[in-house]
């Protein structure tokens, strides 16, 4: 076999070798029983009111971006109906972003009489009133759905980078092992 042949066959071997140890990784770490915050992941989302309405209240290193991920609305949307201009992009604690707004009410179909015979009767039947929903003051937290463990080993940035200059720094090795070989005749 040629040198840059058998080079190559050894940076393809240790890049499996490599990504059989990604994947052993990203098995792993499904398995443990603390969830890796992702992206959105660690942001707790509202449930919506009786209304249909989301209220979300910002906490401590959120982003919008983060936000929008973490209900799948986009950003601008959540800007604008939260009474903001849909080009901003800057949230603060303590803010209060409407996510959704609330459902239009439905219009209840009045009741027309019907005329009927006056007869004695010993009670006096009377309409029941539909109850009037309340409103909910502080949003329910309810966790997110988390990532499979494929695309959390691969949003995480670091381990990725590091997977990578490892088998750049296998490649440079090889690169210069062979390379200083003469070719025997």
């Amino acid at each position: 076999m040629k040198k840059p042949a058998l080079l190559l066959l050894i940076v393809l071997l240790t890049a499996a070798i490599f990504s059989q140890q990604i994947i052993a990784f990203a098995e792993s770490s499904a398995q443990e029983d603390q969830p890796t915050p992702t992206y959105s992941s660690w942001i707790v989302t509202s449930t919506p009111n009786p209304d249909g309405s989301i209220v979300h209240i910002v906490q401590e290193g959120e982003t919008l971006w983060d936000i929008a991920l973490a209900y799948g609305v986009p950003g601008s949307e959540i800007m604008t109906n939260s009474g903001n201009s849909a080009q901003t992009t800057d949230v603060y604690v303590g803010q209060v972003l409407i996510i959704r707004q609330p459902n239009p009410a439905t219009q209840t179909p009045s009741l027309t009489p019907t005329p009927t015979r006056i007869t004695a009767q010993a009670t006096l039947l009377r309409p029941t009133l539909t109850p009037v929903p309340t409103q909910t003051l502080f949003p329910t937290p309810t966790p997110t759905e988390q990532t499979n463990a494929f695309i959390r080993v691969f949003a995480d940035t670091q381990t990725v980078g590091l997977t990578l200059v490892g088998v750049s720094g296998v490649g440079i090795v090889l690169l210069l092992i062979f390379g200083f070989f003469k070719k025997s005749e």
